[in-house]
C-alpha cells in the first residue's frame, strides 16, 4: 500500500514537473512566435522548424548516450515515422553551412579596429581614421577588411556601415571614422537573424550544461537580478541607463581579455558572454506607458541620454544586447 503511494506521488511530481517545464518552453517561444507572425510565417512553417530541430537534438542526445544514430533509432526518439526521418534528415544535410558567418566577421574587424595598435591611437586606445584603400602607407580599410572580414567585399561593406551610422567618411580627408564600438546589423537582415539564432542558442546551451551539473559551483555562470515588484518610469529608465553604461565597460574589459589570448588549434571551443536587459511586463500596470518602449527607439531613456549629452548614451553607440566573443583567425 505504502509502496502504491510512493508510486503515486512520484508520478505527481513528475507530472508537476514537466508542466512546468512545458510551460517554461512556452514562455520562451511566445516573443519569438510574435516575431515569426509579424514576418507573415505561418504555423506550417514553424512546425517545419520545429521538426528539423528536434530531429538535430535527439541526434545530439543520441551521440551523447554512446549510440550510433540510425533513422530507426531517431524515429523512436522523436515519434516521427521512417520517411519523415529520411526527408528531414536529407533537408538538414543540404541547408548545413559550415562557412564562418558574416556577423563573426565584422565583430572580428570591429574588435581589432578597437584593440590592434596598428590601428588605433597610441597611448589613448581609439580608433585611428583610416584611408579607404592603401595610401602613403596608412592603414586602410580595405587591408582591415582584407585580414579580419576575408571574403567580404570592402567597398559593399562600407556603404552598409555608413549608411547604418557605424562609420563616417570624413569630407575634407576622405578618412574613414568609426563611430560604434560594437557592430549591430540592421533588423531581419541575414546578419541579425544569425545573431538571434546565436543569442538565443548560447542560453539555452547554457540552460541545459547547468540542468546537467553533477553539483552546485560545476556548471556555467547563469545569475540575474531584477525587480520582483513594480519601479516607477523614471526608475526603468535609471536602471536601464546604469545596465547600458556599466554593462558596456564590463564586456569592453571582457573583450580585451579574450582579444588577448593566442589562439590555439586543439580545443575549438569559443566561450562568451552576454548582458542584456529586460522587463517583466506582468508586474506592470497596463497604461501603455514604458521608460524602455519594446518597438520604439525615442522613449523616455533616449530623452535622458540626451539631456546628459554623453556620446556614449546615444542608441548609435550603445546596445541593448552586448556580447563579445573569442574571435580565430
Amino acid at each position: 500500500m505504502n509502496q502504491n503511494k510512493q508510486n503515486t506521488a512520484e508520478g505527481t511530481r513528475e507530472q508537476e514537473q514537466a508542466t512546468a517545464f512545458f510551460r517554461a518552453v512556452e514562455l520562451v517561444l511566445r516573443p519569438i512566435c510574435r516575431m515569426l507572425v509579424r514576418r507573415g510565417f505561418t504555423i506550417h512553417n514553424v512546425v517545419e522548424l520545429i521538426k528539423r530541430a528536434f530531429l538535430a537534438a535527439a541526434a545530439d542526445v543520441i551521440k551523447e548516450q554512446g549510440f550510433p544514430v540510425t533513422e530507426k533509432r531517431l524515429s523512436i526518439y522523436t515519434s516521427l515515422s521512417l520517411a519523415e526521418v529520411a526527408r528531414l534528415r536529407g533537408d538538414l544535410a543540404a541547408s548545413v553551412d559550415l562557412s564562418e558567418t558574416k556577423l563573426a566577421k565584422i565583430t572580428r574587424l570591429f574588435t581589432a579596429w578597437h584593440l590592434d595598435p596598428r590601428f588605433t591611437i597610441q597611448f589613448v586606445d581609439t580608433p585611428r581614421a583610416l584611408a579607404v584603400t592603401e595610401r602613403e602607407g596608412l592603414p586602410s580599410f580595405q587591408g582591415l577588411v582584407q585580414e579580419f572580414a576575408s571574403g567580404l567585399d570592402y567597398e559593399q561593406l562600407l556603404e552598409e556601415l555608413c549608411r547604418m551610422g557605424a562609420v563616417s567618411i570624413q569630407q575634407e580627408t576622405g578618412l574613414v571614422h568609426l563611430n560604434v564600438r560594437v557592430y549591430i546589423p540592421e533588423p531581419f537582415d541575414r546578419t541579425d537573424s544569425e545573431r538571434f539564432g546565436k543569442m538565443l542558442s548560447a542560453y539555452a546551451v547554457t540552460m541545459d550544461v547547468n540542468s546537467r551539473k553533477k553539483a552546485p559551483g560545476l556548471g556555467r555562470f547563469d545569475r540575474t537580478v531584477s525587480a520582483d515588484f513594480a519601479i516607477s518610469v523614471e526608475d526603468e529608465a535609471a536602471f536601464h541607463l546604469l545596465v547600458r553604461e556599466d554593462g558596456q565597460k564590463m564586456l569592453e574589459k571582457f573583450d580585451a581579455w579574450l582579444a588577448a589570448r593566442p589562439r590555439v588549434a586543439e580545443n575549438g571551443r569559443r566561450p562568451g558572454a552576454v548582458i542584456f536587459f529586460y522587463v517583466d511586463t506582468d508586474v506592470q500596470p497596463n497604461t501603455g506607458a514604458s521608460a524602455v518602449d519594446d518597438a520604439g527607439r525615442v522613449n523616455e531613456l533616449d530623452r535622458t541620454n540626451t539631456t546628459r549629452g554623453s556620446s556614449s548614451d546615444d542608441d548609435a553607440n550603445v546596445i541593448d544586447t552586448l556580447t563579445f566573443q573569442i574571435r580565430g583567425k
